[in-house]
């Protein structure tokens, strides 16, 4: 065992910096990744607190969103110079070791080379994370405690990301192994099965159900229907790295008949070892399936009507911000607002309207046995259009407000009103000791209920329409108002210079809208680590099989091929798995999008403008690290590269 120990070591030191390189930095990155993806639930939730569901839920897809980047890394470093590692472990099977001996002595190399990268991501995490917490208090303050990884944790991520370099290695080898003369030899053809489609049928077939049946079948709206859906988003990951080796190998015999000399030599390449392709994009393919999954949970919180009503607040308008006094500490009572304030107010610039509020109730249609729905307003016909859209109203007589046009929209719902609602009068009682006044009720107002919600994103929950001149006559005046203005934290800001002393000026709160924008920074953020990490596999990756290539290109240059035709051919047989990883993650992550709107029920992305984006934008980066490997195609021919073992 010492002299296996010893020939790993001797392997790992002598493989070629390239490689050494290759693997420390991905397992660096990925043991980053898995440190801070450990040092999180303990800053989001100290120990004792009391935890949200919903935010436990966010915490563990977060998490599981850090995952696969660390795992896809680890992967791609893993099976750096993968064929010529496989050829080097036929030859000593051929000269004698044991397969199982063989398979230590690959475990040994890798394994040293993933502890050292594990050390260098473990001091990057101990220096960024202090960096890190410190930008989070001076900004969002998410953390509730220090963003920090314990011992355990730190060396649990340091031993299984150089347990699952040193298994990755362990796999292939002694996969290669099973035949050493054939595997030994550059020229043995890998043919791919078909069989190699069956993940991605399998999740097309899940996403397709959900969307289908989600409407009628009781069983998926359960618990089922959510296991359906993560399964086939976890076989849908699989398929993006399964299935492109199998279709790029495809695509290559289409370059192949093209004759071009450029394309015949890359179709061939890409033939010569199909699944080597899988590994060179197998990061970014996975990566954007992933971001369009994070694009989708983005859009169910941007579709919630309570961010939209706080975006139209603070961007295009109209926006509701009620004024009134401070409680005057004498049992509860608060003064009238008088003319000369809601005239003060109206005078402000960007005031569309300042509509007096009373509190009133109507007596004896509900009871606190049996609540229901009795929202009363006072006030004018053009008041109550500031708040709905709505027919039948008239100044002189009181009236029950029904609601049209509900069905189809996103919060319409029929009227509930009491059965009391029926008879000719009610009794309405102004404040808890006001007076009160009995009131004739006329034909019902009927609100508009898909207009309403086009202005006002929600529909008015007003039920019981009283004319401002009842409550005149009864000498009452209103405890406050409701101001009606252009969008924008400016008005606000100026109504509250411009309020009277004693008036207390109150905006509609921007939780949901913080809520949604620190969505937005985890989504933006781990979107960006997930697609660097994909990049960073395919740079690793591109080079890697660039110089692997050396042989083959010398021999290209030594039979006269131009420099020119060969760095062309190098950047086709990378831009065609590229496209195709690229294509087939977008179609399966559309497909998950819309299972996923299907099943909770949120709308999907509203157009393929997103899905575009990403596509677009990884295909870019993708292509432009693709251009920065091509010179590492070198056409200068020396006696080594001819020469064959």
């Amino acid at each position: 065992m010492r002299a296996l120990v010893a020939l790993g070591l001797r392997f790992a030191l002598s493989g070629g910096r390239l490689r050494s390189a290759a693997v420390v930095v991905g397992n660096a990155v990925a043991a980053a990744l898995l440190l801070a993806a450990a040092a999180l639930p303990a800053a989001l939730h100290p120990a004792g607190d009391v935890v949200d569901p919903v935010e436990r839920t966010n915490t563990a897809a977060v998490l599981a969103f850090s995952l696969v980047p660390a795992v896809v890394l680890v992967l791609t470093a893993a099976r750096t110079s993968g064929a010529a590692h496989d050829r080097r472990a036929a030859a000593l099977r051929l000269l004698g070791l044991t397969r199982t001996r063989t398979v230590v002595v690959a475990a040994v190399e890798n394994g040293v080379l993933g502890l050292a990268g594990s050390l260098v991501g473990l001091a990057l995490f101990l220096v960024m994370a202090p960096v890190v917490d410190a930008a989070v208090a001076a900004g969002p303050e998410w953390f509730a405690a220090t963003f920090a990884a314990t011992p355990a944790a730190a060396a649990l991520v340091v031993v299984a990301t150089t347990g699952a370099s040193a298994l990755v290695a362990a796999g292939s080898t002694a996969r290669s192994t099973r035949r050493p003369l054939a595997d030994r030899a550059e020229g043995t053809p890998r043919v791919l099965s078909p069989w190699r489609l069956v993940p991605a049928a399998l999740s097309v077939g899940a996403f397709v159900l959900v969307v289908e049946e989600s409407g009628t079948a009781a069983w998926l709206r359960s618990d089922a229907g959510v296991l359906l859906l993560v399964a086939g988003a976890v076989v849908g990951a699989v398929a993006v790295a399964v299935v492109t080796p199998l279709l790029a190998a495809w695509c290559a015999g289409l370059l192949v008949r093209t004759r071009a000399v450029p394309a015949v030599l890359a179709g061939r390449a890409v033939q010569g070892e199909p699944a080597a392709t899988g590994r060179l994009v197998s990061g970014v393919g996975v990566a954007v399936y992933l971001v369009l999954a994070a694009l989708a949970v983005l859009a169910a919180y941007e579709s919630t009507p309570q961010y939209r009503y706080a975006l139209q607040t603070i961007r295009q308008g109209p926006q509701p911000v009620v004024v009134g006094h401070e409680w005057d500490g004498r049992g509860g009572r608060v003064a009238p607002v008088s003319d000369t304030e809601l005239a003060a107010l109206a005078a402000v610039p960007g005031v569309q309207a300042v509509v007096p509020r009373y509190t009133a109730e109507v007596e004896g249609w509900c009871s606190p046995q049996a609540p229901c729905a009795a929202e009363v307003f006072v006030g004018t016909c053009d008041d109550l259009a500031q708040l709905m859209v709505a027919e039948g109203c008239h100044d002189d007589r009181a009236a029950v407000v029904t609601v049209d046009r509900y069905e189809g929209t996103t919060n319409g719902m029929p009227p509930v009103l009491p059965e009391r609602a029926s008879e000719s009068s009610a009794q309405v009682r102004f404040g808890a000791d006001g007076p009160d006044v009995t009131v004739p009720l006329g034909e019902p107002v009927v609100q508009d209920s898909a207009a309403t919600q086009e202005r006002w994103v929600y529909q008015s929950s007003v039920t019981v329409f009283v004319p401002r001149s009842v409550a005149e006559r009864a000498g009452v005046g209103p405890s406050s108002a409701l101001v009606v203005a252009d969008g924008g934290l400016a008005v606000q800001r100026a109504l509250a210079d411009a309020a009277p002393p004693g008036l207390v000026v109150q905006p509609y709160p921007l939780h949901d809208y913080d809520a949604v924008q620190r969505v937005r920074v985890v989504v933006t953020t781990l979107s960006a680590i997930v697609i660097g990490a994909g990049l960073l596999s395919l740079a690793m990756v591109a080079v890697d099989r660039a110089v692997e290539r050396r042989r083959a290109v010398a021999r290209h240059v030594a039979v006269g091929v131009p420099p020119r035709v060969l760095r062309t051919a190098q950047l086709l047989q990378t831009l065609l798995p590229l496209v195709v990883a690229v294509a087939l993650a977008a179609a399966l992550g559309s497909l998950m999008v819309r299972a996923y709107a299907a099943l909770s029920g949120w709308p999907p992305l509203a157009d393929s403008t997103q899905l575009g984006l990403v596509a677009a934008a990884t295909l870019a980066g993708a292509v432009l690290v693709s251009l920065t490997t091509v010179p590492v195609v070198r056409a200068r021919v020396t006696a080594d590269l001819l020469r064959r073992e």
